[in-house]
């Protein structure tokens, strides 16, 4: 079976991109200058569900959370990721890996913050019961997953290395229209980059930074992609916030919230 794979392009863009085009434009130029493997277009704002684009994922056996250090006793903060990207050689690429994984890490530390009853973040992405006024098992059983997953991010950002690795599917997997992939079962924090990522804002929703945060809790934390998208997030933290703290975009979107 595939890897597990996860943030696909929606290839079908709506009138709030507008604003965006000539600037990804020139992205565009500046990688095909650079010899990028794909040129693509660029994640909106908008929900796959509301384009019509479907997405897909595959499993490489079976889902199970990667270790993580996550004592905080002697962890050695860092305000600089150890990361590998020498599977990239134009200084576009590498300009764009460094950015998004500085700010993956901002977004995480400032995610955590969220984490608590009655914090409007919270709730809209993860679970709209957690209010201040609830006494309800259930809604700490989910606050102490979040927060493990979130802690299991930025402790990987603050002391781990990730790799980021070139494409290395067969090439009717849709690279140019892929953000990024990890396979669960791998020893090392690889993050294999698709097309997307490159054309992406490093900041905001639908970001390279916020796919970086999605891709590690899938890889650390065991999250699935039931939905994909901001609207289906946010219905899942209204009707099933389960589903929701189990689901990669619901930590992306509380990431990228800022």
């Amino acid at each position: 079976m595939g890897p597990t794979t996860s943030r696909e392009a929606r290839t079908k863009r709506n009138d709030t991109e507008a604003a965006h085009d000539d600037g990804h434009a020139n992205l565009r130029m500046m990688m095909a200058a650079g010899g990028n493997q794909a040129m693509v277009q660029l994640s909106g704002d908008a929900d796959a569900a509301d384009t019509g684009v479907s997405r897909k994922g595959a499993v490489d056996g079976p889902k199970k959370p990667a270790k993580s250090k996550s004592s905080a006793k002697g962890r050695k903060k860092t305000t600089v990721p150890d990361y590998d990207a020498t599977a990239f050689e134009k200084a576009p690429q590498l300009k764009k890996i460094r950015s998004s994984v500085l700010h993956a890490l901002t977004i995480t530390r400032a995610a955590l913050v969220h984490v608590k009853r009655g914090d409007s973040a919270y709730r809209k992405w993860m679970d709209a019961g957690a209010t201040t006024r609830s006494d309800d098992a259930d809604v700490d059983r989910r606050l102490a997953h979040v927060r493990k997953g979130l802690e299991k991010v930025r402790n990987c950002l603050e002391e781990d290395k990730i790799i980021f690795k070139q494409w290395d599917l067969p090439d009717d997997s849709d690279e140019e229209n892929t953000y990024a992939y990890v396979r669960v079962g791998e020893k090392d924090n690889n993050i294999y980059l698709g097309g997307v990522f490159w054309v992406a804002r490093t900041k905001g929703f639908d970001s390279s930074s916020g796919t970086i945060v999605h891709e590690l809790t899938h890889r650390l934390h065991g999250t699935e992609d039931h939905v994909y998208g901001q609207s289906g997030a946010k219905k899942l933290a209204k009707g099933k916030p389960d589903k929701a703290t189990t689901n990669a975009d619901n930590y992306e979107f509380l990431a990228e919230q800022g």
